[in-house]
Formats: structure tokens, C-alpha cells, sequence
């Protein structure tokens, strides 16, 4: 909901800063609302879950808690493998942008996520977005 209110509300300003022809600007100026990300914005506290793809298995059945305290807990399991899979607690860090958080685990590497509404979405090593064919299949939906 606060989502589609900001979303409208930028709408509504982006609307409004459009050059006519008549004004002495060659180009509109908007001004983004820094005040509001999804650390700020959003209700991102929970539990996500889900299945992310995997090159040599069948896929990792992952459920990763978020705490308002900068705490989380991550468990794996690598399905059509026989291994008891892998679980992470520690703190994670919100970039500056407020709008990707990182994982700090011991014995692996960093992992890094997007925060969106409801869901969050792994990102590579690099915290870029993950692209190619399966690409949407690196969502966690948050848990009611």
C-alpha cells in the first residue's frame, strides 16, 4: 500500500515537471525522493522463502529471516544432494541506497539481496541483478 501511494505520488510530480513549449527550461528538472527506500518505506522485517536455481542440483530450498535488528538466519538445502544443506546467522548491512542488503557469512562469501515489496530478489557476487533465462527464478516471496 505505502508503495502505491509513493508510486502515484511520484506520478504525480513527474507530471507535473513537464516542460510546455513555452518554458525557458530545455528540459524538466525531478527531483527523486531520496527520504524514502525500502528500508525506510517498506515493511521488509519477515521470513522469505523459496527455491533458487542451482548448476549442480536440482535446486536450494532457502528460507532467510530479516530482523529489525540488523540479525538474520539463513537456511539451505541443496535438493537431489545428500548433504544436511547449510545454515548462516549473523548481521547484515543495508547499502546506502537503502534498497539492498548484504549477508556476512563465515566461511563464504558475502551474499547480497534487493529488497523489494513483499519479495527480495538474490543479486550475484557483485550485487548486480542476475539476468538470462532464468532470471525470475531468483525470488523469495515473504511469508504472511
Amino acid at each position: 500500500m505505502k508503495l502505491q501511494l509513493i508510486g502515484l505520488t511520484l506520478l504525480a510530480l513527474l507530471m507535473g515537471c513537464q516542460a510546455t513549449p513555452g518554458d525557458s527550461h530545455d528540459e524538466a528538472t525531478v527531483l527523486a525522493d531520496t527520504a524514502h527506500n525500502a528500508r525506510n518505506a517498506l515493511d521488509w522485517p519477515g521470513t522469505y522463502v523459496g527455491t533458487l536455481p542451482c548448476a549442480d542440483c536440482d535446486g536450494v530450498d532457502t528460507e532467510l529471516t530479516l530482523n529489525p535488528d540488523g540479525s538474520y538466519h539463513l537456511q539451505q538445502h541443496f535438493l537431489g544432494r545428500r548433504s544436511k544443506g547449510s545454515r548462516y546467522s549473523g548481521k547484515f548491512q543495508w547499502n546506502p541506497a537503502g534498497n539492498r542488503v548484504t549477508l556476512f557469512r563465515d566461511g563464504a562469501a558475502p551474499a547480497h539481496y534487493f529488497v523489494a515489496e513483499n519479495r527480495i530478489l538474490r543479486l550475484d557476487n557483485q550485487a548486480k541483478r542476475i539476468e538470462g533465462p532464468n532470471a525470475d527464478q531468483y525470488v523469495l516471496q515473504k511469508r504472511p
